[in-house]
């Protein structure tokens, strides 16, 4: 009846804890407003920087170790090493000679090492890492395997109990005593093989596995310690690097027993120095509706600074406060030195997916520009109450504007803007519009900004590079009853059944079909709409047509519609009354009638940020839809997910876009210099090395399983320039 998909992701949100003690019961109170902000609040507030600070302090000195060059002579952990910077020495292949690379080998891993066929269960994430001549990557199939690097020739492979290294693994050279090891997480446990032979090492833990909860990130080594995150719960752990033996857990969720969340699944970084993890966290659930876990939610949305000598929290630095949009920062933290005041400064840089960039000194989490803060609109959920300021930065640039407004809808033709507009009615934009019950909001984040990727950064100029999505939401709160209780065969009931139900179902449940992230069908539930103040007009007779004007139903007569508006009423005060009304929710990307983002392009780019400055110097387009530009729009960029690394040859080696190419970019330009086709997107950033004096850049092209990514292959290509073809610089 009214404007015309929850499927697995709302199942699982209802899982995290949908139906826990927080939720309340809602009926007629459903149309009262959250509680609002003071009327004489400021629209802005801000947290000092260090240069505020250096102003009102005097002199006012960080500790600054500088940056060790030789790590980023080799790439033994996923993003590079421990400070996830992935960027690299080489400098053979370089501006002038990379549109001579060729293809050196590619590996197939559709097969097993005994010939078998391996199946395509999911797309790979792990950057691949490289130590003593050989490559270690997992597959689609639950296997890990270890590559000539010269010759890309299988050396060994692994077949894993569960999915192994989601996003990453670490090497380590070993002792007298111990083998070098290759360690990643797989399913619920921590696992250490023999990077000699494939075989899991008999002296770490029981066979080579250690007992833990899910992880999905790469480990880090911190002296004798190997730490690793858990998402659930949410903690930092460490074990002995030897034995396998636990040592500590520090546990980031602390508030409210029932709550749950924070999870660190998009990475941490270590300085060793300092002996400091860094780690960002993901939202709190459940993730649009926040009435069960009341206040800003700390530690979630946020970098946390953990002592990696006893597991103390030293410090903690929150972006999104009481998050309701599932804004968590996905990607792990860059560590780096910057000048600042003339001076070296040690910081910590997290580009996060609402596009900002956290640059924070790292003894202290003191952001190194003033930070502000904006007032965000209240929540009009009885019982929400959502923070009052949420960040709207100056400086660092921010790379993507979080809010999206009519002034975004896309514009690459007249029907495609028109079908994006319609599905804009009465839906709720700009900065930081909560989901409300009943009408649809619209935000930028869900898949980037910057994703789990995260960013590369180049030391000696200081510049962060990011590649980031610009693909609009559209987040739905809706009403459902927690009865199954077959609707009453009144006569306002047999009306609802030859007119409505066709539609909106027996159960006034409504039609929800997704295919993936993209909505098939949205039919809203009709179950508390009496009882929702956007729904106060719906029962009239213009305002019911004009919510139909798409839809093929029987006229009603006013008469009909306040029929069945009484009826309604009725049973929505009974689940009310019974306790069965409950909020539930999911959210589908914002796209027009061809598939395509329902935002101006670029729809992905490719950022370049001066972390001394704070100072954007340049955007290009990343990815192209040849379609469009025979059409006359210009480059548009393609949603990606597959990141990118850095090089002394200043070059940008970028992949994981729908139209399969891995490109490189002059890195102070941001010019395309050259592009080669995968037979599937690159599913992570890729990762460059040195052989017998010959530079490769090697990248895992397995597809993906978002919106547009229709290709699938289970392939790892390497690239080098023809021997005796490259420059001597850097050999």
């Amino acid at each position: 009846m009214l404007n015309s998909a929850p499927g697995r992701g709302a199942r699982r949100n209802r899982r995290d804890g949908l139906h826990r003690a927080g939720l309340l019961v809602l009926a007629s109170a459903i149309t009262a407003c959250g509680e609002a902000p003071p009327a004489d609040a400021p629209d802005y507030k801000w947290i000092t920087g260090l240069a505020g600070a250096s102003r009102e302090a005097g002199e006012r000195r960080f500790r600054s170790f500088g940056v060790d060059a030789s790590a980023f002579d080799g790439w033994t952990r996923s993003h590079g090493d421990n400070s996830s910077t992935k960027f690299s020495n080489l400098a053979q292949i370089d501006r002038t000679n990379v549109a001579r690379l060729e293809t050196a080998w590619t590996f197939d891993a559709s097969r097993h090492a005994d010939d078998s066929p391996a199946t395509w269960q999911y797309p790979v994430q792990a950057n691949p890492i490289v130590a003593e001549g050989t490559i270690y990557a997992p597959t689609p199939d639950d296997s890990i395997v270890a590559l000539d690097a010269a010759s890309g020739r299988l050396r060994w492979e692994y077949r894993a109990p569960a999915r192994p290294a989601h996003r990453g693994m670490v090497y380590w050279a070993g002792d007298e005593t111990t083998p070098p090891r290759l360690y990643f997480p797989a399913g619920k446990a921590l696992i250490a093989l023999d990077a000699r032979t494939g075989r899991p090492d008999p002296s770490f833990g029981v066979d080579g596995a250690v007992p833990m909860r899910k992880s999905t990130v790469a480990p880090a080594i911190a002296g004798d310690q190997l730490l690793i995150t858990t998402n659930k719960p949410a903690a930092l752990r460490a074990f002995s690097l030897r034995s396998g033996e636990p040592l500590w857990e520090t546990h980031l969720l602390r508030f409210g027993s029932k709550s749950s969340g924070c999870s660190p699944w998009g990475g941490f970084s270590v300085d060793t120095r300092r002996e400091l993890a860094f780690v960002t966290t993901g939202n709190p659930r459940p993730s649009m509706y926040g009435i069960g876990r009341p206040g800003n939610n700390p530690h979630c949305n946020s970098v946390v600074a953990i002592d990696t000598r006893n597991g103390e929290i030293a410090w903690a630095f929150q972006e999104v406060a009481h998050d309701l949009w599932n804004f968590d920062i996905a990607g792990p933290p860059a560590l780096t030195t910057i000048e600042f005041e003339g001076e070296p400064l040690d910081v910590v840089a997290a580009a996060t997916k609402i596009g900002n960039t956290l640059l924070l000194e790292r003894d202290s989490g003191t952001p190194v520009f003033d930070y502000r803060l904006r007032r965000a609109p209240p929540s009009t959920v009885p019982g929400e109450i959502v923070a009052e300021y949420q960040p709207d930065l100056v400086l660092p640039e921010p790379l993507l504007d979080v809010g999206f407004d009519l002034d975004d809808v896309s514009d690459i033709g007249p029907d495609n803007t028109a079908s994006i507009r319609w599905q804009l009615e009465d839906a709720l934009l700009g900065f930081f519009a909560p989901p409300a019950i009943g009408r649809t909001a619209i935000a930028y984040g869900l898949h980037g900004g910057a994703e789990w990727p995260g960013v590369a950064v180049d030391p000696d100029s200081g510049w962060l590079y990011a590649p980031i999505n610009k693909i609009p939401w559209k987040l739905r709160l809706y009403l459902r009853s927690r009865s199954n209780e077959p609707l009453p065969r009144t006569a306002p009931g047999r009306l609802y059944a030859a007119r409505c139900a066709g539609c909106h179902g027996a159960l006034r449940r409504g039609d929800h079909r997704r295919q993936g992230e993209v909505e098939l069908s949205y039919v809203p539930s009709l179950i508390g709409t009496t009882q929702l103040a956007a729904y106060a007009d719906a029962y009239q007779l213009d305002s019911f047509r004009r919510r139909h004007e798409r839809a093929t139903n029987e006229t009603f007569s006013q008469s009909e519609l306040d029929l069945i508006r009484e009826w309604f009423a009725e049973l929505d005060r009974a689940l009310g009354a019974a306790g069965h009304l409950v909020p539930d929710f999911y959210a589908a990307q914002l796209i027009d009638h061809e598939g395509y983002p329902g935002s101006t392009p670029p729809w992905g780019q490719i950022v370049a940020l001066d972390l001394s400055s704070g100072r954007i110097r340049w955007r290009t387009p990343f990815g192209e839809y040849p379609e469009l530009t025979r059409r006359g729009v210009p480059t548009t960029g393609q949603p990606n997910y597959g990141g990118l690394i850095a090089t002394r040859g200043g070059l940008l080696f970028a992949t994981g876009t729908v139209d399969r190419k891995l490109r490189a970019f002059d890195s102070a330009t941001g010019r395309e210099l050259w592009s080669f086709e995968l037979p599937a997107a690159g599913s992570a950033p890729p990762t460059t090395y040195q052989v017998d004096g010959r530079q490769y850049v090697v990248v895992v092209a397995t597809g993906g399983r978002f919106h547009g990514f229709g290709h699938r292959a289970a392939r790892i290509h390497a690239f080098a320039l023809a021997p005796g073809s490259a420059s001597q610089r850097g050999d």
